[in-house]
This record gives structure tokens, sequence and C-alpha cells, in this order.
């Protein structure tokens, strides 16, 4: 059966894009399994000790411990991701490539800015945790201080990750702050290897390619959809449609609003005018 080239690169690139929102969704997985179990912990401390202000220095103690654990396992686990989805952002732009035929052996990139990424993910963890801390030691200083049960604390922690409180708040923010990094990583992995192989082939183009794999798509992302501007250029896309239409350079660049960038699961694509033209086999 015979497709366009540029059918061929597009096909890979979802292949690819399949593979990593998979990827990303086991991530996301362990890592609400850590903030479960921390969960568990918090709980058992509180039933654990005699509900009294005496024991409150004794009880926060606890759940920083509990807390701090949590962190390190959370940050460890977007180190891994960062890695992966960087690699698969490398990938992106190399496989589509070679199933065409094409086979420079291009040159490492630079990986300084895969490390600024894992950094600033680690201090977005931080920052949730932190939170969490101060929320869950209020709760128990207000349960104790107002005559409430250490039942009604937990209740307000949370029973689970689904059922609104201190605890499934901490979840859907840490959900969308995982799906955001991981796929941020690939984006600009993608972005400086397209820049390096444009080197090589000058009327490299990119364009945007919006994802199904999100609930709630934004309406501007869709009207995006097969926007086609060169390596170095930038998109122009708004989060709704009629909205302003925000330069962007690839997917979740830095700098990019929160309202365009946030759980967004769009990529660019390898394009060029010249392989919707070209037949190849399978």
């Amino acid at each position: 059966m015979k497709k366009t080239t540029q059918q061929k690169v597009s096909n890979v690139s979802k292949e690819i894009a399949d593979d990593a929102h998979k990827i990303e969704q086991d991530y996301i997985k362990e890592n609400l399994k850590f903030l479960d179990n921390a969960r568990l912990e918090v709980i058992a401390a509180i039933a654990g000790t005699p509900w009294a202000i005496s024991n409150l220095s004794g009880i926060k103690r606890n759940l920083d411990l509990i807390i701090n654990d949590y962190r390190a396992k959370a940050i460890n686990l977007s180190d891994l991701s960062s890695n992966t989805f960087w690699n698969l952002g490398i990938e992106m732009a190399d496989k589509p490539l070679r199933s065409i035929g094409i086979y420079d052996p291009f040159l490492s990139i630079d990986d300084t800015l895969q490390t600024v990424l894992r950094d600033y993910s680690a201090d977005l963890i931080t920052n949730i945790s932190e939170d969490a801390l101060k929320k869950i030691n209020t709760e128990i200083s207000l349960g104790l201080l107002g005559d409430k049960t250490s039942h009604e604390a937990m209740k307000a922690i949370g029973k689970n990750l689904t059922d609104k409180s201190v605890f499934s708040s901490i979840a859907a923010r840490q959900e969308a702050i995982a799906t955001t990094e991981m796929n941020r990583a690939l984006s600009m992995a993608h972005q400086l290897r397209q820049e390096q192989i444009k080197k090589s082939i000058p009327s490299l183009k990119k364009r945007w390619r919006h994802s199904s794999y999100v609930r709630n798509p934004r309406t501007g992302h869709e009207e995006a959809h097969g926007q086609v501007v060169g390596i170095d250029e930038y998109f122009y896309v708004a989060p709704n449609i009629g909205g302003f239409k925000e330069p962007i350079l690839y997917p979740r660049a830095p700098g990019v609003s929160a309202a365009n960038s946030i759980s967004c699961h769009c990529m660019s694509e390898t394009y060029h005018p010249d392989w919707e033209k070209e037949t190849i086999k399978g």
C-alpha cells in the first residue's frame, strides 16, 4: 500500500506520541500511589496518637517525616520521567526520518536545558509538598483547638484521593504538573533536535498536531491543528477560538501562558511540503 512520505512521517510521529501518553499515565499512577501511601501514613499517625493539644508537636514531627519521604520519592520519579521524555523527544525527531530513509548521524544535543527542567520540576514538587504539610497541620491544629474529633480532622485531610479534601487537591495539582513537565521535556528536546536537523535539511518545517488524549480540549488548540511554520518560527495559538493568539515556539515552551500550556498534550511534528507529493511503500 502506498502513502505519501509525509503520511509515513506523521504516522510514526503519532506512534511515538501514543507511546509517550501510555508512559505518562504509568508515571502518574506511580506518583499517585506514593501520594496515597503518604495519606495513609498521615491518617495512621493521627489515629495512633492520643487526640490532645499536648501531643500536637509530636504529631507535626511525624507528619514532617512522612511528607519529606513523599517529596524525595516524587522528585526521584520526576527525574526518571524527565530523562525518559527527553529521549522520546529526540526519538520523535529521528525515528520518522529513519522511516523514510534519512539516516544522517546527527550529533547529540546539549542537555543543559534538561537539567534546568529537572530542577524546575523538583521545585514545583517541593512547593506542593510544603503546601500540603501546611494545610494538614492547619486542619489538625484547628481540630484540636476547635474541639473537633480526630475523625473529623482525618475526613478533612482526605479518606481518598478523589473526594474533596486536602489530599485530593494535592493529587490534582501533582497530576497537572507531572503531565505538563513530562511533555515539556519531550517537546523541548524535539525542538532542539529539529533545529539541529534543519542544518542538513534547510527547508524542513514543523506542524502543530492537536492531541485526542485530553478530556476537555482547548478549542484554540483544535483550530491550530495543521498549522505549518518554519523550525525556528512561532506557531500562533489561542487557548480558545476568538482569544489572543500567543506566539509559541513549541507546545508547552517555557514562558507560554498557563492557559495555553498546563496539561496540554499537543505535539509538533516534522513536516516538509515536498513530502506531500512523494509516495512511499508501507
